[in-house]
């Protein structure tokens, strides 16, 4: 019994949505859900957020010359911590992997990252 009402149910709304269809010549347009404010703009912050994280890490902030403030000709982890993309690509960009970032390392991982 449940079954056949539920069954009649779907039946007539299928019916009213072919019976606008036809008087219309379109389906009735169906609106989106209302959405709060508040979580609007939640969802604008956290996409504002995401934006500035990626332009944070997405080249580095200072030249080599600016990080080997005591030019030595590389740059150190100690070095790297100075500037948040290098901080977080130094192993990357070590290639040699002896725990330094030379500026021919430097330049050719921060090119290669643009």
């Amino acid at each position: 019994m449940k079954r056949f009402t539920k069954s009649l149910i779907i039946v007539a709304a299928m019916g009213s949505c072919a019976l606008v269809t036809a008087q219309t010549g379109r389906a009735p347009a169906m609106s989106p859900p209302p959405t709060d404010q508040a979580q609007q703009r939640a969802e604008q912050e956290m996409d504002a957020q995401m934006q500035r994280r990626q332009m944070e890490t997405a080249a580095p902030t200072s030249t080599f010359d600016q990080l080997d403030t005591q030019h030595l000709g590389y740059l150190t982890l100690a070095d790297a911590k100075k500037d948040r993309w290098l901080s977080k690509h130094f192993r990357q960009c070590d290639t040699s992997g002896d725990g330094q970032v030379s500026r021919v390392e430097y330049t050719s991982c921060s090119e290669s990252m643009k």
